[in-house]
């Protein structure tokens, strides 16, 4: 008689779903498989990205908020770039808004101020934004920590397409954060948001920021370019000019956002005035 073949256990992992490259049911297995797929997305196509940073009063007001918008051309030898200041943090200047444009290897920004005055300058640098506030920078803090650490994953249907939805609490050298990533069939992260609470009770920073694919979309020259090569006439002019970074591994990146006087919002994502 022949014996009969004995049952086998299928593991859980075995198991998993795959959703996207590096992403499975069971949570994010190659967070650099991932990268790589969002990286290539944004290197072929035209992008917008809109991201709002607050930082949030105990209370639920805002006490600061400041939005961006970043217009990217397929070729990424265009970028349009503007952020809009609400609210006030001790010590930071008056500026309202920014609007910053590159092209042909050129940069130029203009600032606004709170009566209603303008200036212009030409920073050093090929371009405003080069990685903006949804590359990979951002995503090579959050990526990893959700492949490292517990995530959840659940799918959602958003315009008829499945959206992967990972969210995960990065704690790594005394930071702590809440965040959901969105992320497409492709692997390209759409949507972030990110809750840092202040550790000693006070402000808390909340950030949200969206991808969205632009390649029909034109991006215009700004009817102030022409003013702006009128009044700049050497590269890295004096007048403070935008600058972006990302959450970084250090408490003092993530602490800064209610505390430090020169910048508007500091860690998870920052906007600053340099």
């Amino acid at each position: 008689m022949t014996p009969l073949d004995a049952p086998t256990d299928q593991s859980t992992t075995s198991s998993a779903q795959q959703l996207a490259p590096g992403l499975t049911s069971a949570g994010v297995t190659n967070s650099g498989a991932l990268l790589r797929a969002h990286t290539a997305y944004l290197e072929n196509h035209s992008t917008i990205t809109r991201a709002n940073s607050s930082v949030v009063a105990p209370n639920g007001t805002i006490v600061f908020s400041l939005n961006q918008t970043i217009h990217k051309s397929q070729s990424g030898e265009r970028i349009g770039f503007s952020a809009n200041y609400t609210g006030s943090i001790p010590g930071s200047t008056n500026v309202t808004r920014l609007d910053g444009w590159t092209t042909d290897g050129e940069t130029y920004v203009r600032q606004t101020y709170q009566n209603g005055t303008t200036a212009y300058a030409q920073p050093a640098g090929d371009s405003v934004l080069t990685d903006g506030t949804l590359g990979a920078t951002t995503l090579s803090t959050y990526l990893p920590d959700a492949e490292r650490n517990n995530t959840s994953v659940e799918t959602q249907q958003v315009n008829g397409s499945p959206r992967h939805v990972v969210s995960g609490a990065l704690s790594e050298s005394n930071i702590s954060a809440d965040y959901r990533l969105s992320i497409d069939e492709q692997g390209v992260t759409r949507d972030l948001v990110a809750v840092r609470p202040n550790p000693t009770g006070g402000n808390s920073v909340r950030v949200h920021i969206t991808l969205e694919n632009a390649d029909s979309t034109e991006l215009e020259t700004p009817a102030w370019l022409s003013e702006a090569r009128q009044q700049t006439g050497t590269p890295a002019s004096s007048m403070p000019t935008a600058r972006t970074t990302h959450l970084g591994t250090s408490e003092s990146s993530m602490g800064a956002a209610t505390e430090s006087a020169n910048t508007t919002i500091d860690g998870l994502v920052e906007t600053t005035a340099t």
